[in-house]
């Protein structure tokens, strides 16, 4: 390129800047205003490629043996001004266009993205690498249309200010005004750069219900936050310097390292405070409702802060993880512990279900709802050979164990946990004197969490042959219940010959005996109850058996003897129950005036949490 050519080139590019200047002069009145402005393309189209046309002659004018000093200060001095006009305009677009370039805007007008919901990327992960593209739903609508061009005008602006060298200028418009954007996206979503809404010291100060909200808040935050605030940012950056991956990395980087610190600060002062969580085991809840958020992000992180830059929020967020996932561990080993040292000594009235059981059931209930999550946690932490379950007591189901299937550690935790409860309902069984209520105990509580492992996950978690197994010793508990409180009964309908004849004496007897036995069956067992209706139903039904043909048999055999007394003298008073009767009397069985402790206070939580406050949950 000669001097006239270089002059050439001068000359023309100061004409297209003067009449950009004129365009600033007028406030674009009569005019076509300042091109990215006003989406004037062709103009702006113009713009450009007369400031490239100029770096390249000053390039070509810098590499000849004698260049012209004069003509480089005068193309220096007329780049600064196009660089200057151009980061003017950088920044209008950005300012301009605020709303079509949020994070939320960019994920729903565009097909690009990097969570896992729209993985439209490439297999390299590089979304540098493709051409930005409408979303077929919106193709038709301006918004969409918007969001792409601010895209491209920046993208325009940035190629040609980073080419001419001056990509500082540039970055630093980007940096400040994008950076702000997403503050204010994440301050909107309770998120601050000091951290989440409640910091680690104010935390200690706050009641339970106080920083349940905040975990609640954050909860709803998280998923925003990363794919759509970082998303968002991420996609908008590698468009607008696709040129330059290294000022990709930059900018992103600076603008979000500071609000996704913030982010996963609130679950690792959560994880952190030992004061937070260990009054109550129900809190384990939220606990892992907090690493449930992150895992099942975990992918999206990786690849929305992939650079070697922001390689400490992954981390960050892992080591959430481990602190989430160590506080669930200590929670877990309270929890037991906290079922080893129950020290209520009162039997329950009438043999009913202890508050115990019903409290650990409920929490093992909700808990085994989190099994996907507890397989995570609890992959690393088997159960300590001292604590092994004895074969003839657990084997794991199938599918526990399998790359689909649930952690065989899940399992047998849970397992183990259930058999520390019922180790010590046995032991809470012997304060009953009465061994037939000491058998009823033991069946209406081993029924509670039989029921509560059928009608849930457990179920899945423990097996059929815990079940079946289990179901088996309940049968057992009321065999011997039966056997042990209405042998009496049954003796006494057993104490004649039933083809001999049998005198008016002996009837009155057998009759005196059985009243007496039934009678004292029923003043003792009038208190104790039976609460699950099935198992009620049965142990009526069973009893009914035993007893109810066996005294029509009598009846029928002594009535006659009795019935041969002149005018029936004796009758009444010997004979007080038609089989009839005895059968309704049986019906009543085990309906007693006692409870079960249903309303009692929790016994492991200082919270006092009762069942009902698990289903708020």
């Amino acid at each position: 390129m000669q001097s006239p050519d270089m002059e050439e080139t001068i000359a023309a590019v100061g004409t297209i800047i003067s009449k950009w200047d004129l365009y600033e002069d007028s406030g674009g009145g009569g005019g076509v205003g300042p091109p990215f402005i006003n989406k004037h393309r062709k103009e702006a189209e113009e713009f450009i490629a007369a400031v490239q046309d100029l770096h390249t002659a000053m390039e070509y004018l810098v590499s000849t043996k004698s260049p012209s000093t004069m003509l480089l200060v005068q193309g220096q001095h007329l780049l600064q001004a196009a660089m200057n006009k151009l980061q003017k305009e950088f920044f209008s677009v950005l300012k301009n266009n605020m709303h079509y370039l949020r994070p939320g805007t960019l994920i729903s007008n565009t097909l690009l993205s990097r969570t896992t919901d729209s993985l439209a990327i490439s297999s390299s992960n590089c979304l540098s690498t493709m051409s930005l593209s409408v979303s077929p739903s919106l193709e038709s609508s301006g918004e969409a249309g918007l969001s792409i061009q601010a895209m491209n005008d920046l993208k325009m602006i940035s190629d040609c200010m980073i080419s001419s060298g001056y990509g500082e200028e540039c970055v630093s418009v980007y940096k400040i005004t994008r950076k702000s954007v997403v503050d204010e996206d994440l301050y909107h979503l309770g998120i601050s750069r000091s951290g989440s809404s409640s910091s680690s010291s104010s935390s200690r100060r706050m009641n339970w219900e106080a920083i349940e909200l905040e975990i609640k808040r954050w909860l709803n935050a998280v998923g925003l936050a990363v794919k759509t605030t970082f998303n968002g940012e991420r996609i908008l950056c590698e468009h607008v310097f696709s040129a330059a991956p290294a000022i990709q990395e930059s900018c992103f980087s600076e603008i979000t390292r500071d609000g996704a610190r913030a982010l996963f600060d609130f679950p690792n002062e959560i994880a952190g405070d030992k004061n937070l969580w260990k009054k109550s085991p129900e809190r384990i809840f939220r606990v892992l409702d907090l690493y449930e958020a992150i895992v099942s992000l975990r992918l999206d992180l990786e690849l929305i802060f992939s650079f070697d830059s922001t390689s400490s929020i992954r981390l960050q967020a892992e080591s959430s993880l481990q602190l989430l996932g160590g506080a669930v561990k200590l929670m877990i080993k309270g929890f037991e512990s906290a079922i080893h040292m129950d020290s209520s000594k009162t039997p329950v009235p009438g043999g009913g279900l202890h508050p115990l059981v019903r409290y650990v059931m409920n929490f093992l209930v909700f808990l085994s709802d989190y099994d996907d999550v507890m397989s995570g946690i609890l992959a690393d932490w088997p159960l300590h050979p001292q604590s092994s379950l004895p074969e003839s007591y657990f084997e794991p189901p199938p599918e526990s164990g399998s790359n689909d299937g649930i952690s065989t550690n899940v399992c047998e935790r849970f397992a183990w946990l259930i058999l520390v409860l019922l180790c010590k309902i046995e032991g809470k069984a012997e304060r009953y004197r009465d061994f037939g209520l000491k058998y009823l105990f033991m069946a209406n509580n081993l029924q509670y969490v039989v029921g509560k492992v059928r009608s849930s996950n457990l179920q899945h978690l423990l097996g059929g042959g815990w079940l079946s197994a289990h179901e088996e010793k309940v049968s057992h508990y009321v065999a011997d219940y039966e056997s042990l409180e209405w042998s009496k009964v049954t003796s006494a309908l057993n104490g004649y010959d039933p083809t001999a004849e049998i005198s008016m004496e002996q009837a009155k007897q057998l009759f005196e005996r059985f009243n007496n036995a039934f009678d004292e069956v029923r003043r003792r067992e009038n208190v104790w109850v039976v609460a699950d209706r099935e198992l009620r139903e049965e142990i009526r039904a069973l009893v009914a058996r035993n007893v109810v043909p066996a005294y029509r048999n009598m009846y029928e055999k002594c009535r006659g003897a009795l019935g041969r007394v002149a005018d029936g003298a004796g009758v009444e008073s010997a004979v007080r129950l038609a089989p009839e009767d005895v059968e309704k009397h049986l019906l009543e069985l085990l309906s007693g005036a006692g409870g079960s402790g249903a309303g009692s206070a929790s016994p492991l939580s200082s919270d006092h949490s009762s069942p009902s406050h698990f289903e708020s949950w």
